[in-house]
């Protein structure tokens, strides 16, 4: 019994004494020392102080950096671990400061404004746990401009074309800021990356650019500013609205700071359909009226035209693009007869000729002309200009030999046609077929002879 009372007030004797502990320490972070810019505090751990926290309040985003040292004397501490912690107690990022190591030891990080605590903790196993040390807060702004909680798609920071826009990437694994850029017309877009070689400035961030469909992704890239001070990403987009995300890169050095992100944006400066992206929707095209074409980002970009011959003819194709930012470097073109029959098919370079023409004897009947990206080939974005040129020849009703007068030797040559023989008269020479067709059919025929015969008796004809 007497060993039961003694063991009770032995514990009731322990208890008691680890009362001056807890009330002699900081304990908590709502007891937490403020700390001030630029000032040293100082502070001491050990047996009885084995946990010491501070606060700082930021008040605007930016680099905190807290710089940890002590003397090397018997008083100085060897060791410490160093947790840091948001305003709701939610820990940041832990790490250990060691005297022997370096003597000076600094933990920096991208914050938003807000109040942050940090906890200074006593090491339980390792030697000189005990001692005195330094802390001194530094702060660089990141200066960026004020764009509200753009942490996600639907709270996007509306960009405004030419205007640089300063963000940053903090400390949280997660770290994410949204874009939003809306475009009236088509034409290239470029954002523009850049970050400040000094200690404020991002090293590396990924940028992922979006239709304005969910999760519809149009290009994903990396910019590392040890690679390119300043990277250029473009692409030719249609009217609309584009959202991009700029994300911190996991597991990558020098993750976090800031950045400047400038659009830019060259109109096509033509009015662009985009409706003919299928045979079935194609464009007509008017003979010798240029018409302005667009190839976009997408994978499989593409344009359908139509030209309507009612009668056989040379058709003329054309293709050309300006040599500025706006103009495409390649691009292939396809003739069909139909959606199964392919006439022809070539690729039109820019850096090889600046314009390209091709020209074919047709038949009567509708073509299709297609053209469409290059996959896999650099410049393949953006406005060519394409002209069918279908017009007929001068040519005089009558004259099928080229002479310059309707004679009896017309005639002969279209008779000559009619009976098999070797004539002028033929599919190959445009001008005399057309010349010989005088009553507007498919193919010469008798009733053209009597035309001419008429017009030479004094008669009425050539359907005048």
């Amino acid at each position: 019994m007497k060993n039961r009372v003694l063991s009770m007030v032995l514990a009731v004797v322990m208890v008691v004494s680890l009362i001056p502990v807890i009330a002699i320490s900081v304990g908590a972070n709502s007891d937490a020392i403020a700390l001030t810019i630029g000032t040293q505090t100082s502070g001491l751990i050990d047996a009885e102080n084995t946990e010491m926290w501070y606060s700082i309040q930021l008040t605007e985003a930016g680099r905190l950096t807290l710089g940890f040292s002590s003397s090397s004397g018997a008083e100085g501490i060897d060791t410490f671990t160093v947790t840091w912690f948001t305003a709701e107690s939610t820990q940041i990022s832990s790490d250990t400061y060691n005297r022997t190591t370096v003597s000076s030891h600094n933990q920096s990080m991208f914050l938003e404004a807000g109040l942050y605590y940090v906890r200074l903790a006593r090491r339980q196993y390792s030697s000189g746990n005990d001692g005195t040390y330094s802390i001194t807060p530094a702060f660089v702004a990141a200066g960026k401009t004020e764009m509200g909680n753009n942490v996600s798609r639907n709270e996007a920071f509306e960009l405004e074309l030419d205007e640089k826009v300063t963000g940053f990437i903090n400390y949280e694994s997660g770290s994410v800021n949204w874009y939003s850029v809306t475009l009236t017309e088509a034409g290239r877009l470029t954002l523009g990356f850049s970050s400040e070689a000094g200690v404020i400035g991002i090293d590396t961030v990924q940028v992922t650019l979006f239709t304005d469909l969910e999760n519809t992704e149009i290009r994903n890239y990396s910019y590392t500013r040890t690679t390119v001070s300043t990277h250029n990403t473009s692409m030719f987009l249609k009217a609309g609205t584009y959202y991009i995300r700029v994300s911190k890169r996991a597991y990558s050095s020098g993750n976090e700071g800031a950045y400047d992100i400038t659009p830019t944006f060259i109109s096509a400066g033509k009015s662009i359909t985009f409706s003919n992206d299928s045979i079935n929707n194609a464009l007509p095209l008017e003979s010798k009226e240029g018409v302005t074409g667009f190839i976009t980002y997408e994978s499989g970009s593409v344009a359908w035209y139509s030209v309507k011959l009612d009668s056989k003819r040379e058709l003329k194709l054309q293709v050309a693009s300006d040599t500025g930012a706006i103009g495409i470097g390649t691009v292939n073109i396809t003739l069909f007869r139909s959606a199964d029959s392919q006439v022809h098919s070539y690729s039109y370079t820019r850096e090889t000729v600046s314009t390209h023409n091709y020209s074919v004897e047709l038949e009567p009947g509708t073509y299709y002309i297609r053209v469409q990206k290059r996959s896999y080939s650099s410049n393949n974005e953006g406005s060519y200009v394409l002209t069918a040129d279908y017009s007929l020849p001068d040519f005089t009703l009558g004259d099928v030999d080229g002479n310059g007068v309707v004679a009896i030797a017309d005639a002969l040559e279209i008779l000559k046609y009619l009976a098999g023989m070797n004539s002028v008269v033929n599919q190959n020479n445009t001008t005399a077929w057309n010349a010989a067709r005088i009553t507007g059919g498919a193919t010469p025929a008798i009733g053209d002879v009597l035309e001419i015969l008429k017009k030479l008796a004094g008669m009425t004809s050539m359907l005048g």
